[in-house]
Formats: structure tokens, sequence, C-alpha cells
């Protein structure tokens, strides 16, 4: 079985990118046995670091917006001779996932007021075609124990919405910082992976073809 038999690109349409080399993990031990210096590790681990670092770059350059470029510049690889990583975020950049796919955006939301500890608990999202007071009247009659879990009935503080200066129940629409999220894409990351598919081919192609000149000089 020749390597462009064994590599598959799995694009957006099936998993968002998804890399898949058919019968890796059995070529790399019929190789093991074959090989005799162990140089067949490093010559896995230097493709799969290609790999991440090329998908790396690429998706810097197709992030667009501010938010965008501050979250893939977060992007980092783990590889290992079996597999590679490619993933970003952080506590500085709480919003990558938003930024890398999106959201639903002009989604209504109810904000609560603050506990005790002045802390707001995370804005309830009405549902499309739900009564925005009717909401509210459900949240305030849910109690919040002393770890932060809501709980409908129980001891602890009472949960309250947050009001306007007219008294009416403080609604967001959200997640408007985001671009639309958009089914079976995203806007940097896969996308990358997608657009990159023939140089991934190609380093994996040309990584099993060193290993097999390695582990089997004499063409046998």
């Amino acid at each position: 079985m020749g390597a462009q038999e064994l590599i598959k690109i799995k694009g957006q349409k099936d998993q968002f990118g998804k890399i898949e080399i058919i019968g890796y993990s059995q070529f790399l031990k019929a190789i093991k046995q074959a090989e005799a210096d162990g140089y067949t590790a490093e010559i896995v681990l230097r493709a799969n670091v290609r790999v991440a670092e090329g998908i790396i770059k690429r998706a810097r350059q197709f992030a667009s917006t501010k938010m965008e470029k501050a979250a893939a510049a977060t992007l980092r690889h783990e590889a290992t001779k079996l597999r590679v990583a490619v993933s970003g975020g952080g506590k500085q950049v709480p919003y990558f996932g938003g930024a890398n796919f999106g959201a639903h955006r002009d989604t209504k939301r109810i904000i609560k007021a603050s506990n005790v500890r002045g802390r707001r608990s995370r804005a309830t999202t009405v549902r499309h075609g739900e009564d925005v007071d009717v909401v509210a009247r459900r949240i305030e009659s849910q109690t919040v124990e002393s770890t932060g879990k809501t709980v409908t009935r129980g001891a602890g503080q009472k949960v309250e919405v947050a009001r306007t200066a007219s008294g009416g129940v403080r609604v967001i629409k959200g997640w408007n910082q985001f671009k639309q999220m958009r089914k079976g894409s995203d806007f940097f990351l896969y996308r990358a992976v997608t657009s990159d598919e023939e140089r991934i081919t190609a380093i994996y192609q040309n990584m099993l073809d060193e290993i097999t000149g390695q582990a089997f000089p004499d063409g046998a």
C-alpha cells in the first residue's frame, strides 16, 4: 500500500479538518520491528511538528478581525510520534471558541443581579418564542447555594434579575461581539487544515518514504 493510499484528509464537511492516516499505528509497529537504529520516531515527530507549524501559520493568515488575530496568536502545538494537536485560548483569550467558530447573534439574555459576594451568575438565555417576564419569574423562583450552584428549591440566597432604572428586566442581546456562526465551518483554525490538504499529504508521504528507505535500504 503506497503513502497516498495511507493518507486520508477529512475536511470541514466531515469532521472540521480532521487528519486521518489509515493504518498509521500498524505501520509504525511494522517499521519498529524492522528498524535497527531507532531513527523512525525522530522522522515521524519531525513530520508532525511541520504539519502543526504549517497549520498555525496558515490559521494566523486567515484570522481577519482584531479578536480573531488575538485568538490565533495563542495557537500552540503538542507533538509526539503518535499524534499532534493544535490548540489555543487560555485566561488571556477566553473567547477563543467564539472568535474561531462564531456565535448565535441577537440572542436575548437576562442579566442577573449581583450576589452577596458582588458577583453575577451567568446570564440566562431567552429561547425563541419565550416571554421575557415569564423567564424572569422562573429565575427569581430559584435560590443559589454557597458554592454558587443554582437550585430550584432549598436554603440559600434568592436569585434576582437585574433591573433597569424604570424597573424592567435588564436584557441584552448577544453574542454580537462575534461573527455569525456558520454550520459546519469555522473562521481560521480548521479552515487552515482543510486549505492545507496538499501540503499535509506531501509531508506525510515524504515521511513514509523516508521511513521505508531507512527500514528497507535495498528496496526489500
